[in-house]
């Protein structure tokens, strides 16, 4: 009996993660831009982190988004922020580090030690 890819026997949330993944991985840089609105906050998630990765995303589109309701649009942004807005980080990631949400606090501390 051959052997099923891991993939296929993922279920729930982290089938929905890897699905989410894989379809920012495959999708055009224009696509990517297009995708940092989705409205599920996983796709956006991944499409911001690809837009950091390939410098699609300016420092506009990371301020809003650091300020957007969704902890995984924030968390993101964070992680994106050092990147993308180079020294003015520290001003827009510290008001971070009181956020609710735990992931979005440890997206800004990583941010902010990359300046240290």
């Amino acid at each position: 009996m051959p052997a099923k890819p891991v993939f296929a026997q993922l279920t729930g949330q982290s089938r929905e993660f890897l699905d989410a993944y894989l379809s920012i991985s495959d999708a055009m840089p224009a696509n990517v831009a297009a995708e940092i609105k989705n409205p599920n906050p996983v796709i956006s998630y991944f499409a911001i982190r690809r837009a950091d990765r390939e410098k699609i995303i300016g420092p506009e589109q990371i301020r809003i988004l650091l300020r957007s309701g969704e902890a995984m649009n924030r968390a993101a942004a964070a992680s994106a922020g050092r990147h993308v807005l180079g020294p003015k980080s520290v001003d827009a990631l510290a008001p971070l580090l009181r956020d609710p949400h735990p992931a979005v606090i440890e997206a800004a501390l990583d941010s902010l030690s990359e300046s240290v």
